[in-house]
């Protein structure tokens, strides 16, 4: 039962307003009974990678979505 987060663009990098928000909608995901997170970045915004493997998602491949570039995909085991 896996739910898909979307990127977020923030303004202000490196002050934890990220990091918050994303283990927020982890434990929301969590209570509402899914199994998994999934999410997609592509390949011009690798500067966020690093965020998604600090909170503990694991890379598990490459796409290219029809409507948008080649890009990572991350995932979370809840």
């Amino acid at each position: 039962n896996p739910v898909e987060f979307y990127v977020i663009a923030v303004k202000y990098k490196r002050k934890g307003i990220g990091t918050k928000l994303k283990l927020k909608l982890i434990e929301e995901a969590r209570r509402l009974g899914f199994s998994e997170v999934i999410l997609y970045s592509p390949n011009s915004h690798k500067e966020s990678w690093d965020f998604y493997d600090g909170l503990g998602f694991e890379r598990v491949g490459e796409i290219t979505p029809p409507d948008d570039e080649i890009g990572q995909v991350w995932r979370k085991i809840l």
